[in-house]
């Protein structure tokens, strides 16, 4: 990744900054949203967007807190919220269950261990701490497209979170290398001679004196004076 979700609409973008397309211009940026109560599956309508022929990137920008920590056991304590992206048909149309003919493209489950931002003053929370801003990289396979929908599945903790805008990236293409390794590397046959396990001790020379150079005081005066 690696991977919050809410929104997956603007698509299709080459520049990080760029207004991806086919997508409302508010997808992705609301202020602070409710999941709703305990135990409930819950459906935000983020707006829509059309299909692509090729895969798409987003990534969302958002920051969150969680509720009813006293209640459930004090901070890192109970069940944690899930909440996924799905395209697919518009919450008014959907069945009791909120499934119905709807593509799952990302969820995400936090982990109240380290995750956990609470709300509740009691937990050293309040209704306006929330966590560091978060990034997900959510990827839109190609052809999908319809009502982009935020689903939050609620146990014992809520959530609130604050959508802080969407940025839209094509996949990068790999890179192609010019030069590459053998596919079947050749092999070296062994060399003919290898190291001598026990190096054979060689004997210095004797040196001799140079017949051509007699020391003079070994030569008699009587030629030295001639």
């Amino acid at each position: 990744m690696k991977v919050f979700a809410l929104l997956i609409a603007l698509i299709g973008c080459a520049a990080a900054s760029e207004e991806c397309a086919g997508a409302s211009n508010d997808l992705g940026t609301f202020p602070d949203s409710r999941s709703g109560d305990q135990n409930r599956v819950t459906v935000m309508d983020l707006g829509t967007l059309g299909s692509d022929s090729a895969q798409r990137n987003v990534f969302f920008n958002y920051k969150y807190n969680i509720g009813f920590c006293e209640m459930s056991g004090g901070l890192g304590a109970g069940t944690a919220p899930t909440f996924s992206i799905q395209f697919g048909n518009s919450a008014a149309n959907l069945g009791a269950d909120h499934l119905y003919d709807n593509v799952t493209i990302w969820h995400r489950h936090l982990n109240l261990t380290t995750e956990d931002y609470p709300k509740d003053m009691s937990c050293g929370g309040s209704a306006t701490t929330y966590s560091p801003v978060q990034s997900s990289e959510i990827t839109i396979p190609a052809g999908v497209s319809g009502t982009v929908r935020l689903v939050f599945t609620i146990a014992d903790r809520n959530i609130h979170i604050v959508g802080l805008g969407v940025e839209c990236h094509s996949p990068s293409p790999m890179p192609t290398l010019s030069h590459g390794p053998t596919a079947n590397p050749t092999s070296t046959a062994n060399p003919t001679s290898w190291p001598t396990a026990s190096p054979t001790k060689v004997k210095a020379k004797k040196t001799f004196p140079d017949p051509f150079r007699i020391p003079l005081s070994r030569i008699p005066s009587n030629i030295l004076s001639a």
